[in-house]
């Protein structure tokens, strides 16, 4: 006969639940040191002349209103070079950005996407010889940012050991409730789990907002040593990390306007980040399942709660869910009012679950409108084509 394996199952649910709000007790601490942090920090001095890379996967009025942004920072000189595709018939001059700020140098240029199988580092590329400065900065197309966004993300480049530096980001504007899934997940699980990476001594680096030296970016090969990757800023900066500088966290926020998603847009972006995480770090990616709070809150129940103070248990651990992740969003600038949205944490939480467990049956993702797959290193391929492992 068989051994019963609930009690096994409870047993690894209450280990993995004590975890899990270890886990959650220390992210929200992270929280709270990186935004009082945040706050203190003057505006910085320091302004050398940069180069930024704007690489678009298409154009809209939302991209075009990043755009401007960008261009009308506080900042005394700086270039911009704004990608676009060569098949997006949306048309796009200097003067649809105007005003400029006094030192913004704005260039617009078409780019092929045959230059690497990630699009973005494909325009990126296409750029990279109009580069007339030392530090350069690149920003994904969906980030709209405040006038002081470049001094507070190049500052830590005084540090000579500091070979890069990238932003956080949130999302404020949720115009569908897929769209609201998609930005409690930023505020109340990756971001949390972004620093408390970096309290481990994790390199990180984001798409969101990544400056770095040229002279560092020779170092490591240049934009065409990632642009076989899906993670191109994971691969900056692990790469930079080996060759012994360190990457700072910039004491700004941008924010990251999200289309009006329907369920469907949320599942191939969620599946594809899911999916991202598995092959850059695929260890920790696993073990990541302990942090699942909800979903273990539930299974200890199902395998072995069956008093009214296991019950009463449960609930207080739930409730300490929600109570850290309203602390999260709002400490964060997350979508407000909070309260409005605190109901969708729990479903956040368990559909996390099901695409934790979905990463790792498959290699395909969907990324600008194609497909592709995912080699085990974390290289593109598209779907005509085929891996070479």
């Amino acid at each position: 006969m068989l051994p019963d394996p609930l009690p096994w199952l409870h047993l690894l649910s209450s280990l993995a639940l004590l975890a899990a709000l270890a886990y959650h007790g220390l992210a929200l601490t992270e929280v709270l040191l990186f935004t009082r942090w945040r706050r203190r920090q003057p505006l910085p001095s320091f302004t050398p002349p940069l180069t930024l890379l704007k690489p678009l996967p298409w154009l809209s009025p939302e991209i075009v209103e990043n755009l401007r942004t960008f261009c009308r920072q506080d900042y005394p000189h700086y270039q911009v070079l704004i990608g676009r595709r060569a098949d997006d018939p949306t048309p796009l001059t200097v003067a649809d950005l105007a005003p400029l700020a006094p030192g913004c140098q704005v260039t617009i240029i078409t780019c092929p996407l045959s230059l690497a199988p990630n699009p973005k580092i494909a325009q990126a590329l296409a750029l990279e010889p109009h580069i007339v400065h030392e530090i350069v900065v690149l920003s994904d197309a969906d980030m709209r940012v405040a006038p002081d966004y470049l001094r507070r993300l190049v500052a830590p480049l005084q540090e000579t050991l500091v070979g890069a530096v990238t932003s956080l980001y949130v999302t404020r504007t949720v115009p569908t409730w897929p769209a609201a899934l998609e930005a409690l997940m930023i505020t109340t699980d990756f971001l949390p789990s972004v620093l408390v990476a970096r309290r481990l001594g994790l390199p990180v680096a984001l798409g969101a907002g990544l400056a770095l030296r040229r002279s560092v970016l020779q170092v490591i090969g240049g934009l065409a040593a990632v642009g076989a990757y899906l993670a191109d800023d994971y691969q900056i900066g692990v790469r930079a990390a080996r060759a012994g500088w360190r990457i700072a966290l910039a004491p700004t926020l941008s924010e990251n306007r999200l289309p009006a998603m329907t369920l469907a847009d949320l599942y191939h972006h969620q599946l594809r980040w899911y999916r991202t995480n598995r092959v850059c770090r695929p260890v920790g990616w696993f073990f990541s399942v302990i942090t699942h709070l909800t979903t273990w809150t539930l299974l200890w129940l199902i395998t072995g709660g069956r008093s009214p103070a296991d019950g009463l248990l449960a609930g207080a651990v739930l409730a300490f869910r929600l109570i850290t992740a309203w602390a999260s969003n709002r400490l964060l600038g997350g979508p407000q009012p909070s309260w409005r949205y605190l109901w969708l944490v729990p479903l956040r939480d368990l559909c996390g679950t099901v695409l934790w467990a979905l990463s790792f049956t498959g290699r395909r993702i969907r990324w600008a409108g194609r497909e592709y797959v995912v080699s085990a290193d974390g290289r593109l391929w598209p779907v005509a084509s085929k891996p070479g492992r």
